[in-house]
């Protein structure tokens, strides 16, 4: 079985019995998983389909993400897999750490006896609120998934960890971004591992593409990680080593994305030279990146007054920018000029928005 060893992680190649194997007893701080749900479907033979035609949109861009085994169980095979996997995983869990379960809706019941039959005390669920779903006819949206969590014995008040939310209002990972066909949300990982006490050790058994790692490596806490797939765990090595080594430019460290966004068209609807009415669902989403760490730079044509107006009202909507129509002050710095190209990641327009943020507009 491949290894991996770097400063702050610790990354095995192999299956999920055979990496618990190798750590010792008590060696860590929680366990945090997204196993695969076996889910996807209503009956036995829609579950035990490609992972690719279960998640995925039938004949759009997302058929470049590789598919995943480990997701064709039926409900009683995967309580009882999910049982013997979190029991291993208890044994290597400190007494007081944590145990956090991803799933949807179909095996929720299952985490949670699963979770309960392998000695861990259930404490609860938390949700995340996707904001959208495959859209039908006469049903409540299927829109969230849930995080099943419990302890390892007791759970102090006083261990290092303050009051956390227990819902989370993520979009989905856009597709330009998205390294693995169910990546969960930077953003979201980010909060999740906050129920490890920093410099706390994080395990994932099933860390797919490496998400959970990398928001280890920028909140200040360990992480040992196991992947069966080879190319997804050489992508997780890759994201996990980059996100330890990166320097950042940027206040809080960590790899951070500017992008520059346009305004009319975009931000609102295209009136010029008045001002549209506001595209919700495009704010909500700016505002979303800008609480994970992206940047942005207001990016139009405006000017004078009208420029003006645009930064008013982009403020009213509880948008702010971190540079108007100019390179950000650490990349002038960076480079020794300000040059009239405008430095960023991506640049977002009505043109664009979808595949770099996921929003239809």
């Amino acid at each position: 079985m491949d290894r991996i060893t770097t400063d702050r992680a610790r990354l095995y190649c192999g299956d999920c019995f055979r990496v618990l194997e190798e750590l010792r007893e008590r060696e860590v701080d929680g366990v945090i998983i997204d196993p695969p749900y076996s889910s996807g479907g209503t009956f036995s033979t829609m579950r035990k389909g490609d992972t690719y035609k279960k998640y995925c949109r039938s004949g759009s861009e997302f058929g470049k993400d590789k598919s995943f085994t480990g997701d064709n169980m039926d409900m009683r095979s995967f309580t009882l897999f999910l049982r013997e996997v979190l029991f291993s995983a208890r044994l290597k869990t400190k007494d007081q750490g944590v145990c956090c379960v991803f799933i949807d809706f179909r095996n929720l019941p299952a985490v949670a006896d699963a979770l309960q039959m392998a000695g861990w005390i259930w404490r609860g669920i938390a949700v995340w609120d996707k904001k959208s779903s495959r859209p039908q006819m006469g049903r409540f949206k299927n829109q969230c998934e849930y995080i099943v969590w419990g302890s390892n014995g007791d759970l102090p008040l006083e261990r290092g960890v303050g009051v956390l939310d227990g819902l989370f209002s993520y979009g989905n990972v856009p597709t330009a971004k998205r390294y693995h066909q169910t990546e969960k949300p930077l953003a979201l990982m980010k909060q999740v591992v906050e129920i490890v006490p920093a410099g706390g050790v994080v395990l994932d058994f099933f860390m797919g593409s490496g998400t959970t790692g990398v928001a280890c490596m920028e909140t200040g806490r360990r992480f040992i990680g196991g992947e069966l797939d080879k190319e997804y765990f050489e992508t997780a090595r890759r994201r996990i080593e980059a996100a330890e080594n990166q320097t950042s430019i940027f206040a809080g460290g960590g790899v951070l994305v500017i992008f520059a966004i346009d305004f009319d068209g975009t931000l609102c609807v295209d009136r010029y030279p008045e001002i549209g009415e506001p595209r919700e669902e495009m704010i909500s989403a700016v505002l979303d990146a800008q609480r994970a760490g992206d940047r942005f730079i207001l990016w139009t044509c405006r000017v004078g007054e009208r420029l003006e107006e645009a930064v008013n009202w982009s403020a009213a909507q509880g948008l702010t920018f971190d540079a108007v129509n100019d390179n950000l002050p650490d990349m002038i710095a960076l480079h020794g000029n300000n040059c009239r190209k405008v430095f960023a990641d991506g640049y977002i327009d009505d043109r664009n928005v979808r595949d770099l943020l996921g929003v239809e507009i």
